[in-house]
């Protein structure tokens, strides 16, 4: 049976849980900033602590609604958008309100301004036209499935595809 953990033990896996950075959840934890880097990634391989960070983790994720299963469907909708299903046969832009939820999804922000069209009575009538049409960034969105595949090594050239360091990249590009 493996031993329960230690004060700072618990304390590391609290903190890990705020940016999932290994340093400084140690730091903050009160061990020795000089042994940190290293043992940050240390204790993040003990399975006592991999425990207490995922039943830290449970409760907040599931009240969010966040699951990985889910943060990798919707990265794989961005990566996978085609702009061909905004538009209709003739196309003509699908009003967003009749647009399938993984396609609206892929916007980002719509700009509209507004016109003058005539109408069938030859009266000039205000209009409101798209003007622009923003997606999410495709691009991030392949990194960040390449990322979790491990098809994509960091700068150090170690796999970067743990959903931790995915999420921590996440937060701090305010995806």
């Amino acid at each position: 049976m493996a031993r329960p953990l230690n004060p700072k033990q618990l304390a590391f896996c609290r903190e890990y849980i705020k940016d999932y950075n290994g340093t400084q959840a140690a730091i903050r934890a009160g061990y020795s900033q000089k042994s940190a880097n290293n043992l940050g990634p240390r204790l993040l391989l003990k399975a006592s602590i991999q425990a207490e960070i995922k039943r830290l983790l449970t409760p907040a994720e599931e009240a969010a609604g966040l699951s990985a299963d889910r943060l990798c469907k919707e990265i794989g909708r961005l990566a996978y958008s085609n702009l061909q299903r905004l538009y209709d046969e003739r196309g003509e832009f699908i009003p967003i309100h009749k647009l399938p939820e993984e396609v609206a999804a892929c916007i980002s922000g719509i700009d509209y301004d507004d016109g003058m069209v005539l109408n069938e009575k030859g009266e000039m009538v205000p209009c409101r036209y798209i003007k622009k049409i923003r997606l999410w960034d495709k691009n991030k969105a392949h990194d960040l499935a390449a990322r979790i595949l491990k098809l994509l090594k960091d700068d150090e050239g170690k796999d970067s595809g743990n959903l931790p360091d995915v999420l921590a990249y996440l937060k701090g590009v305010g995806a």
